[in-house]
């Protein structure tokens, strides 16, 4: 990991509401990949003596282009709702031949009851 010493606009962190730093990942699956990083550390109020805790805080930089995480999921959720909406459908069609059915039935009962 090598942090960036460019001047852009610093990003505060989700979780805690720090300044983050600008990372350039140095890993195998997203060498050079960029992204901010939260560093810092609290004690727990509830537990303290439990240590310093760091921050979990992190978010890949991406270009004004290039769809987020969230508008990736966004673009999920859509589909999935989409999914939802056509199986209703579906349904409401087996509903309105299920009543027709059972109307159906109903007169067929009142025909033979009629004859007798």
């Amino acid at each position: 990991m090598s942090i960036s010493s460019s001047n852009t606009k610093a990003k505060r962190c989700r979780h805690c509401n720090a300044e983050m730093v600008k990372i350039i990942s140095k890993s195998k699956r997203n060498l050079g990949r960029p992204y901010w990083k939260c560093f810092t550390t609290y004690r727990s109020i509830i537990f303290p003596n439990l240590g310093a805790t760091r921050c979990s805080g992190y978010e890949w930089v991406t270009a004004a282009n290039t769809p987020t995480e969230s508008d990736i999921q966004n673009q999920v959720y859509v589909k999935e709702l989409n999914a939802y909406a056509e199986v209703i459908h579906i349904l409401k069609g087996i509903n309105t031949i299920l009543l027709l059915l059972l109307v159906l039935s109903f007169l067929n009962l009142a025909v033979k009851l009629m004859k007798k």
